[in-house]
C-alpha cells in the first residue's frame, strides 16, 4: 500500500472517529430532559408532555415496522422485532447509519493494521464484522433486558396483589404496576394498560406483551391471567402464589451461581491464557511470529489450534453454565 493510500485511510479514519464523537455528544445532551426523575422510559415520555397515544406509538415502534418502506428487505421483520425486544429507542434508518459508520471504521482498520488481506475483500469483511456486532449488540442487550424483567416480575405480581386485595380492578393494578416499578417492567406494562386504553382486547395486549417480552416467567403470567378472565377464581391468590414460586426459583438459581463461581473463574482464566501468552510473545519477540508467517503449512497449523482452542472454550463453558 502506497503512502497516499494510507494518508487518505488516515483522514477516513479521523473523519469516522469525529463522527462518533459528536453523535455520542449529541445523546449525552439530548438524553438530559425535564423527565430524568421519572421512574422509568415510559413516565420520563409522559412527563415532557407527550400525549398518551404518541408515546404508546413510539414505544411499540408502530412507525417503523418492517411493513413500511423497508418491507422489501429479507430479514427486516426479524430486525426490527430484536430492536423492539431489546428495548433500545433507536429506529432502523439510525441502525443501518450505524452499520455504515461501522463497516467504513472497520474497513479502513483491516486496511492498516492487516495488510495480508486483500484490498478488495477489505470491505467485505468490514460490513459483515459491522453487521454482526450491531446485531450482537441488540442480542445482548435483549437478554439484559429478559433477565432484569423476569427479576422484577416477583415484586410487580407483589404490588398487583397487594392492589387488588385492595379492592381494584385488574386494570387499575396493572397501572399502578405501569406507575410504580422501574424498567424494563413499568414501561412493558404502561403499554399493556395504554393498548388497552386505546379499545384493544386484554388477551390481544397480553400477547403482545408476550411477542415483545419472550421470557419464560411472564409467559406464567399471562396464562394465568388469561385463564381468571374466561374462567373467574381468586386472582390476588393465584398471582401471590405465583410470585412466591418465582422469587423460590431465583433464589436457588443464586445458589447455584454462587456454588459453580470458582469453575466459571477458572474457565475464564484458561479461556484467555493462551491468547495473552501469543501476544505477550509478540510483544517482546517480535520475529518469533514473522518468521514463519510465509510457511504453507501456517494456515492449516493455525486454523487446526484455533478450532482446538474455541472447541476447548466452548466445553468448558458448557460444564460451568447450567440451564435453569
Amino acid at each position: 500500500m502506497s503512502d497516499k493510500q494510507i494518508e487518505y485511510l488516515l483522514y477516513a479514519v479521523v473523519f469516522v472517529g469525529v463522527l462518533l464523537f459528536v453523535e455520542g455528544i449529541y445523546y449525552l445532551i439530548v438524553g438530559r430532559g425535564s423527565g430524568a426523575e421519572a421512574v422509568n422510559r415510559r413516565m420520563k415520555m409522559l412527563a415532557t408532555g407527550r400525549g398518551t397515544k404518541d408515546v404508546l406509538e413510539t414505544l411499540r415502534r408502530g412507525g417503523d415496522s418492517a411493513e413500511g418502506p423497508y418491507g422489501a428487505v429479507p430479514g427486516l421483520a426479524a430486525l426490527d422485532l430484536l430492536i423492539s425486544q431489546s428495548g433500545v429507542s433507536v429506529t432502523l434508518g439510525r441502525v443501518f447509519l450505524t452499520m455504515g459508520i461501522l463497516a467504513v471504521g472497520l474497513t479502513c482498520a483491516l486496511l492498516l493494521f492487516v495488510p495480508l488481506l486483500p484490498f478488495y475483500l477489505a470491505p467485505l469483511v468490514g460490513a459483515g464484522l459491522a453487521i454482526g456486532l450491531v446485531v450482537f449488540f441488540f442480542r445482548f442487550k435483549k437478554k439484559s433486558r429478559i433477565k432484569k424483567l423476569s427479576q422484577q416480575l416477583p415484586d410487580a405480581l407483589d404490588l398487583m396483589v397487594r392492589s387488588l386485595r385492595a379492592g381494584h380492578p385488574m386494570t387499575a393494578s396493572l397501572g399502578l404496576v405501569a406507575r410504580e416499578m422501574p424498567d424494563p417492567m413499568g414501561t412493558e406494562i404502561g403499554i399493556v394498560s395504554d393498548e388497552m386504553t386505546y379499545g384493544l382486547d386484554f388477551r390481544a395486549a397480553l400477547e403482545n406483551l408476550r411477542q415483545r417480552v419472550p421470557a419464560p416467567d411472564l409467559h406464567y403470567l399471562i396464562v394465568t391471567i388469561n385463564i381468571q378472565h374466561g374462567t373467574g377464581g381468586n386472582l390476588a391468590e393465584v398471582l401471590g402464589n405465583l410470585s412466591m414460586v418465582i422469587r423460590s426459583r431465583y433464589q436457588m438459581f443464586a445458589k447455584i451461581r454462587a456454588l459453580s463461581a470458582e469453575g466459571r473463574i477458572s474457565a475464564t482464566i484458561l479461556s484467555v491464557i493462551p491468547f495473552f501468552v501469543m501476544a505477550a510473545v509478540w510483544v517482546t519477540t517480535p520475529g518469533y511470529y514473522t518468521a514463519v508467517l510465509g510457511d504453507p503449512a501456517l494456515p492449516v497449523i493455525g486454523g487446526i489450534a484455533l478450532a482446538m482452542e474455541v472447541t476447548a472454550i466452548g466445553v468448558m463453558w458448557k460444564m460451568v453454565n447450567f440451564k435453569f
